[in-house]
C-alpha cells in the first residue's frame, strides 16, 4: 500500500515483518501516431512476421503506445496497440481514449485478467479492427495460438485467494505482538470496501508504524522522518509512551508457523507431524495439542489425520 501524503514511502507486509520502504515515481505516457507498418511491427524472423506482412504490408497504420518513465530517467514500453490499415482516425482516437481510461483505473483493475478483458471489450465495441494485435509489457508465450487478441497475456492479479487471505491475516496476528496498533489498522483497511476510508486507515497505519518502531531508531532517523512525513499528536504521544515500556517480543512459535507455513509445508502436516517439524526447526518440543490451539487461534487449518492427498487426483 502506498500512503499519501507521506513522502516517498509505502508500508509493505513481508512474510515475517512490516517495513516502510522508499519508492520512486513512475510516469505513464501515452501517444497516438501514424507509422509505416513494416517499420514498427514484427520483423523478419519473429513469430508473427508472415501474418503481419500479409495483413499490414507497407501501409501506414495508427499506433497507440503506452510507456513508463521512471525517476532514474529510464523508460519501458508497457502497452502497444497496432490498428490495421483500414482503421479511421476517429476510431484510433477512441482506442487512445479507452487506453487512457484503462491506465487511470484502480490498481486492482489495471493489469489484471478482468481489467485487460474489459479494455479489450471496450475497444472491440468502438473499433473492432484495432484488435488485430494488442500487446503489453508482460506479453508472453511464443506458442500461444493466434487469435484477434492473441497478444493479451494477463499479468498476475494482486487479489488474494481465500487460503492466502487467511495466511495474511495470521501474519498480522503474529506481527501484532510487536506492532499491535499498526496490524489492527492494516487489518481494518483490508476489510474496508470504501476506498476513501481505506486510504485514511492506510495513512494512519503509517503513523502507527512510526510510533511503534521509532523507539528502536536513532535520533537522526527520527528527525529525518519528522522533517519529511507528518505525524499527528495522537501518534507522537503514543511514541513517547512506548519509550518507557519494555521491548515487545514476538511469539517465536507463532512466528515460525506463519513464516514457513507454505515454504516448509506446515499447511500439509498433521499436529504430530508439525510437532516434529517445529522441534527440528527450533530445537524445542511442543505438544501436538499446544500447536493445534496455536494454529486455531491464528485461523490456519490443519490437515486431518490420514494419508496425504494425491495432487494428481
Amino acid at each position: 500500500m502506498i500512503i499519501p501524503p507521506f513522502a516517498g514511502v509505502r508500508l509493505v507486509e513481508f512474510s515475517d515483518r512490516l517495513e516502510l520502504t522508499p519508492y520512486g515515481w513512475i510516469r505513464d505516457c501515452i501517444a497516438l501516431g501514424r507509422f509505416k507498418a513494416n517499420e514498427v511491427g514484427f520483423q523478419p524472423g519473429e513469430e508473427h512476421f508472415d501474418t503481419w506482412s500479409r495483413i499490414m504490408g507497407k501501409n501506414e497504420i495508427y499506433v497507440v503506445v503506452n510507456w513508463l518513465v521512471f525517476d532514474n530517467d529510464t523508460d519501458k514500453v508497457d502497452h502497444v496497440i497496432w490498428c490495421d490499415p483500414e482503421t479511421p482516425l476517429e476510431d484510433a482516437r477512441k482506442v487512445f481514449e479507452e487506453m487512457a481510461s484503462y491506465l487511470e483505473s484502480r490498481p486492482k483493475d489495471r493489469g489484471t485478467n478482468a481489467g485487460l478483458e474489459n479494455l479489450a471489450n471496450r475497444i472491440r465495441h468502438v473499433a473492432p479492427r484495432c484488435l488485430r494485435w494488442l500487446t503489453h509489457g508482460n506479453a508472453g508465450k511464443p506458442d500461444e495460438e493466434t487469435e484477434d487478441i492473441n497478444g493479451i497475456v494477463h499479468s498476475y492479479s494482486g487479489q488474494k485467494t481465500f487460503e492466502t487471505q487467511k495466511l495474511y491475516q495470521a501474519r498480522l496476528k503474529v506481527l501484532a505482538g510487536i506492532q499491535p496498533k499498526t496490524a489492527a489498522l492494516i487489518w481494518r483497511a483490508d476489510q474496508t470496501p470504501n476506498e476513501i476510508h481505506r486510504q485514511e486507515l492506510e495513512r494512519e497505519a503509517v503513523e502507527a508504524f512510526f510510533a511503534e518502531v521509532a523507539t528502536y531508531w536513532t535520533d537522526a532517523m527520527i528527525e529525518a522522518w519528522r522533517r519529511n512525513n507528518p505525524v499527528s499528536v495522537k501518534w507522537w504521544s503514543e511514541f513517547v509512551k512506548l519509550l518507557d515500556k519494555p521491548e515487545r517480543l514476538l511469539d517465536p512459535v507463532n512466528h515460525e508457523i506463519v513464516l514457513n507455513w507454505l515454504r516448509r509445508g506446515y499447511n500439509l502436516m498433521t499436529e504430530n507431524e508439525l510437532s516434529n517439524a517445529i522441534w527440528t526447526a527450533m530445537g524445542q518440543r511442543f505438544l501436538p495439542n499446544t500447536l493445534k490451539i496455536k494454529r486455531r487461534r491464528l485461523g490456519l487449518s490443519a490437515r486431518p489425520p490420514g494419508p496425504r492427498p494425491n495432487p494428481e487426483q
